[in-house]
């Protein structure tokens, strides 16, 4: 049975239990419809008797029968004396009178039914009334309705096998589709296919909607990879093109030691950014795997982010900006000191690209409510709406021209270090009036 369709099993169940309902009910039917038919035919019995007895008189001594009918809505009624001979009536052909007579009892006697009544009539004295009743035409009908039943049951059971076979249809249709969109994504891995259910509350149309937004985010997930792939080919392609053909130079003849100096400090230029990134990659891939681990420690903020200041001020007054500090003294968190570190170099050397000669780039730091928030702003370039909801994708750079020497990988490290840190980031930026960065991080707790 395990071999058969999930389809068939159920309908064969459902046709079963159907079909045990109406032999059930069936059977019911049959018992209480004969009981029902019993009872009445009893009940007309015991009438036509007691009618009986109450039309009988005397006169002169003698029993008088006139007003007996002895033949009354299909029941026989004969009178006897007290001996139990017959003195009136009409017995049905075929009934052989042999029962005793049992007063108010009923008996049964092939195809009869009997009951007795005993009973004084004044002036003559005690007598038997016996009232007889076939139940032949009853049986003759059960007949006919079990008959009719051994008709109609298997068409009862046809009929619940095809309902049932069209409902399992119905619903399994959903599962049809998505055993097909399934099918049709593993043949072509076409990651664009949808079931497509539309909208519906039951169990299938959820498992639908719940596959739907699986292949959307697999397909996301698989899009993200190519890009990802495509983007490190492109960023280590122009390092390793730039070490390749440095090396070339220094080996086709002999150079000057500061020839040989130059060439060397072009590949370690290259092969340091190479490292760099790398890095983050490493950083960033050990933090989608959820085995990126912070060496947590207790450390002053403010310190950290004034010398971190300090140190982007050379290259901050090569691009001709400004850079300005609104620290707040004494804040203590507990956190990754070399992570919070590239976090506050990657905000600014974004601000720092992305600004204007003489512009202003600003970091701001307070504490309140056990939470620190900082600030990086400029008034450089900006970011278009369509821009903002893309910057924390890797490799993605609002303006590659202004930001060759970049690998667009400086926001995603900063939103995960700040997520890292149990902390959230927020960007708000006008095109052509500046961007603000917004981060928030939990202190110490005292």
């Amino acid at each position: 049975m395990k071999r058969w369709s999930i389809k068939l099993r159920v309908t064969l169940w459902f046709t079963l239990f159907m079909s045990l309902l109406v032999a059930l009910a069936l059977g019911l039917l049959f018992v209480m419809g004969r009981s029902m038919v019993f009872q009445t035919l009893q009940e007309d019995l015991i009438r036509a008797v007691t009618d009986a007895a109450g039309e009988l008189n005397s006169r002169d001594g003698l029993l008088d029968v006139s007003g007996l009918d002895p033949f009354s809505d299909g029941v026989y009624l004969t009178v006897y004396d007290a001996e139990g001979h017959p003195l009136y009536g009409k017995m049905p052909y075929g009934y052989a009178d042999r029962l005793a007579f049992q007063h108010q009892g009923f008996q049964t006697s092939e195809q009869w039914y009997l009951y007795d009544l005993s009973l004084t009539v004044a002036g003559y004295g005690p007598v038997w009334i016996r009232g007889v009743i076939s139940w032949s035409a009853l049986e003759g009908t059960f007949s006919s309705l079990y008959r009719l039943a051994l008709v109609v049951f298997p068409l009862l059971v046809l009929l619940a096998a095809l309902g049932g076979y069209l409902i399992v249809r119905a619903a399994f249709h959903p599962i049809r589709q998505i055993t097909g969109t399934a099918e049709r994504i593993g043949s072509g891995s076409d990651l664009t296919q949808r079931i497509g259910l539309g909208p519906g509350r039951d169990e299938l149309h959820r498992l639908a909607a719940v596959f739907d937004h699986m292949l959307d985010r697999l397909q996301a997930a698989f899009q993200r990879e190519q890009q990802f792939t495509s983007d490190v080919s492109h960023e280590l392609r122009t390092p390793v093109s730039v070490i390749l053909s440095q090396c070339e130079y220094a080996l086709e003849r002999e150079q000057t030691p500061e020839e040989y100096r130059e060439a060397l400090s072009a590949v370690y230029d290259q092969a340091r950014g190479m490292s760099g990134l790398i890095s983050q990659l490493l950083t960033l891939a050990r933090a989608d795997q959820g085995r990126a681990k912070l060496q947590l420690e207790r450390l002053n903020f403010s310190e950290l982010a004034q010398s971190v200041a300090e140190q982007m001020q050379e290259q901050a007054a090569a691009a001709s900006i400004t850079l300005e500090t609104d620290i707040q003294p004494g804040i203590v968190l507990c956190g990754d000191e070399t992570l919070l570190m590239r976090m506050l170099i990657n905000l600014l050397d974004n601000g720092i690209r992305y600004g204007r000669q003489g512009g202003h780039l600003r970091l701001a730091l307070s504490a309140a409510g056990g939470v620190v928030t900082g600030t990086v702003s400029d008034d450089g370039i900006g970011m278009t709406a369509q821009q903002l909801p893309h910057i924390w994708e890797r490799f993605y750079q609002a303006d590659p021209a202004r930001g060759a020497s970049g690998a667009g990988l400086g926001l995603a490290m900063v939103r995960f270090i700040v997520q890292a840190h149990g902390g959230e980031i927020s960007v708000r930026s006008i095109s052509g009036a500046g961007t603000v960065f917004t981060f928030s991080l939990p202190l110490e707790k005292k």
